[in-house]
């Protein structure tokens, strides 16, 4: 089953980049939770329900215009997916041009995303995915 959820983040990533976002939350279990512990995400927190992450990601992008993540390496065993992204966005009031690594631990059960946490380190989202 490895190799499939590999194609569900994938096919996430490509939805997002074409601003489908109902296939987007369509691959989202409906009690999906998203953990922010990078701190990238400011009041993130945590986010439940496909209908809760679209409101935190609504406030992200109040904050950041011209977002993109640029899909990385790719680490993945069994239900668990490993990625590291390269966002790049622009600060929508400063204009800052932001560029950051992030990797998000994907957990998936019958292909469908059931918790998402974010990370500033590769290592320590290898070491939560048990990788």
């Amino acid at each position: 089953m490895s190799q499939e959820n590999v194609d569900v983040v994938r096919a996430i990533w490509e939805a997002d980049r074409r601003r489908d976002w109902d296939a987007v939350y369509e691959a989202y279990d409906d009690d999906v939770v998203w953990e922010d512990r990078a701190g990238l995400w400011g009041d993130w927190g945590v986010a439940r329900g496909p209908d809760g992450i679209a409101e935190a990601w609504r406030r992200w992008h109040e904050a950041f215009e011209e977002v993109r993540f640029e899909f990385g390496d790719v680490a993945h065993d069994g239900d668990v997916v490993v990625v590291t992204y390269e966002i790049h966005a622009r600060g929508r009031g400063s204009g800052v041009d932001v560029r950051q690594p992030v990797t998000l631990v994907w957990w998936l059960a019958g292909g469908k995303v059931v918790r998402i946490t974010a990370y500033l380190t590769r290592p320590e989202a290898l070491e939560a995915a048990g990788l």
